[in-house]
């Protein structure tokens, strides 16, 4: 009698203890920092492994749930899909909503206070060093890749249930190729990044190897450091610097280098001697 009660003992703490962790791991799947990117691995892994059979549900209900594959052009992205997401040309360089939000003229007493410094760092680089990528670090329910494509996306529809977190189409005047892109979640969304003007790399090398992780998380997910854009021209780009790399597209030329200073102002990052040629080259053109 006695060896069925502690076996029935050990049975019922095993329960209990199964019980708490199943709690522990929905509530982190729901409503933790993490849910949003769990449940995109879930997705992922649901897709890759039952094909064409629907994904799990969004347990949350209301919290963003999407974490890219890619990262800028430091991370590399996906295949292109079937479908081309050009739909025109701008007419116009405001009729980018990133190139109309951001400054166009470069503030030269910004310019003049960076430091000038060749790149360095004693340490490699490496993507993990800036934290969960698109964390939810304004803590507003939403992952910052969302934020943004809901920020620089026009005709925004979001994925129901969200709370209107998850974007699933829009239209993207995109600031590097001067092209209008259709916004598809799952489709055209393979080859639309959300872009670090300052990339991370180079900010690693400017500077942020010596920041603590908070900064470093706080300047991967920093809104004036992100931008909505054309994924393959954004992988040419990859961690190039403003000397090394400028878009293809004229008409943001004046908007992303007047925003190439204020990131580093900003953030404290050096720039080198070819940087700030270049970006005293803009200034008198945008002038």
């Amino acid at each position: 009698m006695s060896i069925i009660k502690s076996t029935f003992g050990r049975a019922l703490k095993l329960l209990v203890a199964i019980l708490l962790l199943s709690v522990f791991l929905w509530f982190v799947y729901s409503y933790s920092p993490a849910g949003p990117w769990i449940r995109e691995q879930v997705e992922i892994l649901g897709e890759e492994v039952l094909g064409d059979v629907p994904p799990l549900p969004d347990l949350g209900g209301d919290r963003g749930e999407e974490v890219p594959a890619e990262d800028g052009g430091e991370e590399g992205g996906a295949e292109s899909p079937s479908e081309d997401p050009v739909v025109g040309a701008l007419e116009a360089p405001s009729d980018s909503a990133w190139i109309s939000s951001a400054p166009t003229r470069i503030d030269t007493a910004k310019l003049d206070s960076l430091t000038i410094a060749d790149p360095y760092s004693p340490y490699d680089y490496d993507r993990e060093l800036f934290g969960q990528a698109w964390a939810d670090v304004d803590r507003n329910g939403c992952d910052t890749r969302n934020d943004i494509l809901a920020r620089d996306l026009a005709d925004v529809t979001y994925k129901p249930g969200t709370r209107d977190c998850v974007v699933q189409t829009g239209t993207l005047g995109d600031p590097y190729t001067g092209n209008v892109l259709e916004f598809t979640k799952g489709g055209t969304s393979q080859v639309i990044d959300i872009e670090h003007i300052v990339a991370l790399e180079d900010a690693w090398n400017s500077g942020a190897w010596e920041w603590s992780d908070e900064e470093r998380l706080a300047f991967a997910n920093d809104p004036r450091v992100l931008a909505v854009v054309d994924g393959p021209t954004n992988r040419e780009k990859g961690s190039d610097s403003i000397s090394e790399w400028l878009p293809p597209y004229e008409g943001s030329h004046c908007a992303y280098g007047a925003s190439y200073v204020e990131i580093a102002a900003a953030h404290d990052l050096s720039i080198s001697e070819e940087d700030h040629a270049a970006l005293e080259e803009l200034s008198a053109e945008c002038a």
